[in-house]
Order: structure tokens, then sequence, then C-alpha cells
């Protein structure tokens, strides 16, 4: 082989490994159709010139690749540092552009250490099937309560929202409460749940027969025979 083709062979192997090496692991988190952590299931990478945005604090993480440049420009508007790496960039949100998959990594890391691990929120169930409320859900953060809705179609949906909106939860559970969920009239509202006694008090330890029933929840939300 001559010199050439060895000089080649050589800047193959460089160009391939400069590409692994910049290979930036990043995920779809939009804090709605894809909560974390459920979204940590679904790695995405990044394109060249792009870096892996993350943002957290108060409320569900957004994360998402986005343009160096842009991801630039609004850091640039800092309120100062976040411990957990990044820029306040809101009195309770924290912006940070990873160039690394082990910055995103540390990231996650931090924010998986914020959750309560005690306030879990039911995902799409059907009433007829307790056991999968505590499947399908997703872990609320701190300073986040849980939404527990029932539509007319016997549908269990669970919602993390931030504290402060834990008072027109309430508001909505009074003007619509689960009195008898019978396939008419539409969603109610379920419980406004702040901590984990609250989903066992309407699912049980032992889903498979619980009934969603309590204080919370006058007269009968659902009854074992439909």
């Amino acid at each position: 082989m001559s010199a050439m083709n060895i000089l080649a062979v050589m800047s193959l192997f460089l160009v391939l490994d400069s590409q692994i090496v910049a290979s930036l692991t990043c995920f779809n988190c939009d804090g709605h159709g894809h909560p974390f952590p459920a979204c940590l299931a679904a790695p995405i990478t990044c394109h060249p010139g792009e870096v892996c945005s993350v943002v957290y604090g108060s409320g569900q993480p957004v994360m998402k690749c986005m343009k160096e440049l842009d991801c630039s420009r609004i850091v640039s508007n800092s309120l100062g540092a976040c411990a957990g790496g990044g820029v306040k960039i809101q009195h309770d949100r924290c912006e940070l552009c990873c160039h690394t998959s082990d910055c995103v990594d540390d990231v996650v890391l931090h924010i998986q250490q914020t959750i309560d691990p005690g306030l879990y929120c039911p995902g799409p169930c059907s009433r007829f099937d307790l056991s999968t409320c505590t499947t399908s859900g997703t872990q609320c953060l701190a300073g986040q309560f849980c939404r527990v809705t029932v539509n007319d179609h016997y549908v269990i949906h669970g919602q993390c929202l931030n504290i402060h909106e834990h008072q027109k939860c309430i508001e909505d559970q009074a003007k619509h409460p689960c009195l008898n969920v019978d396939g008419h009239g539409g969603n109610c509202v379920l419980d406004c749940c702040q901590t984990a006694s609250c989903f066992e008090q309407h699912f049980g330890t032992n889903t498979n027969n619980a009934v969603a029933t309590g204080p919370s929840c006058p007269g009968t939300c659902f009854t074992e025979d439909g």
C-alpha cells in the first residue's frame, strides 16, 4: 500500500472517530405528550451544529436538540447560575446548552434527584383496569401536584401541574365532582393529589381490586358492577 493510500485510510479513521466522539445524545421531553421521566426511554441524536437544550426547574423539564446559536442566545440573558448547571432564564426555570452526552447525563441525574418519589400521577387508564393506572403514568416533580380527571368514557387521566394551580383544581373539583360517572356529563375532577396516600385512597395498594372512593369523591365515583 502506498504512503498516499495509508494517509487516506488514516484520515478516514480520524473522521469516523471524530464523528463518534461528537455524537450527542438528547431526549424529546416536551412536558406534555412526552413527559419526564417517560421520555428518557427514547433517546435521540442531535445533528452537527446542535446542542441538547435542557430547561428545568419549576414544572416539567423540556429537553430537545436545538441549534447551538439559538441556545446560546437564550442563555445569554442570564439571571444567575443554577445548581444543576446552566443559568436562570426565569426566576424558577434554568436552561443548559449541553455539548456532550455526559453533560446531558449529569443534568438528567440532577432533575431525577428533585423528583418526589412519593407522588405518582396515573396515566390514561381505564376504570375497568385500574392496574394500568400504576404503570402508564409519570412521576411528578417537586413543587407539583397531580390533577386526576375521569371522562365520560371511563378513562382516568392524571396531569402533573405546578402547585400554584392547586387552588384552581380544588375549585374545578367543586364545580365538576365525580358524583356518578355514568358515561354522561363530560369530564369530572376526581382529586387534586399532593401525596402518595391520596393516590392510594383512590386506587389502593392492590390496584386489581381498587375502587375509587373517599372523602374527596362525594357519592359514588365508581362501582364494581359498572
